[in-house]
């Protein structure tokens, strides 16, 4: 009994582990007034990105959760401005398993330590005030990279909406 509870409890973390592996963080400027705001352009970035579709895709979950939560997209002008970043890079992660622990008959126990380069990518969404050109919100996202683009964009897609899910901050 003892040991299926375990065994349960350590499956039940590792699927809520994998679930939410994606860090998901926001900052604002805590003197706008973000109710004022009522329209909003999204701007290209300086550099295009190696996969335009993945962009187009996050452009469009971002409409999404704006027009949502009431704003309007115009084609010029524009309250504030979005504008949508990616970075990628590799995150070196040490991964210690250890075999075995205490005193054996052969002398203490050993362990096996894994170093491993994971592939991770960082989407930043910037709002930018459009008279002012100061920054007023950054949502960023972060996690591992797949070499299957259905993978990335389910990643992408969902951390989209937990950015967005407490904007406008009060």
């Amino acid at each position: 009994m003892r040991i299926s509870l375990t065994v349960t409890a350590g499956i039940a973390i590792a699927v809520l582990t994998a679930c939410s592996s994606t860090r998901v963080s926001t900052d604002w400027d805590h003197t706008v007034r973000f109710t004022e705001y009522e329209t909003y352009r999204i701007v290209q970035p300086e550099r295009r990105p190696p996969n335009p579709l993945m962009l187009q895709r996050v452009e469009d979950a971002v409409r999404r959760e704006l027009d949502g939560k009431g704003f309007q997209e115009v084609a010029s002008g524009g309250d504030f401005l979005v504008a949508i970043h990616g970075q990628g890079g590799i995150e070196r992660r040490v991964d210690v398993t250890h075999f075995g622990y205490g005193y054996r008959w052969r002398g203490w126990g050993g362990s096996h330590v894994n170093v491993t380069d994971i592939p991770m990518g960082t989407l930043i969404v910037d709002l930018v005030d459009a008279e002012r050109k100061e920054l007023e919100w950054r949502g960023m996202a972060t996690d591992t990279v797949s070499d299957k683009p259905e993978n990335n964009w389910n990643k992408l897609d969902a951390a989209i909406t937990k950015m967005f899910r407490a904007f406008p901050p009060q």
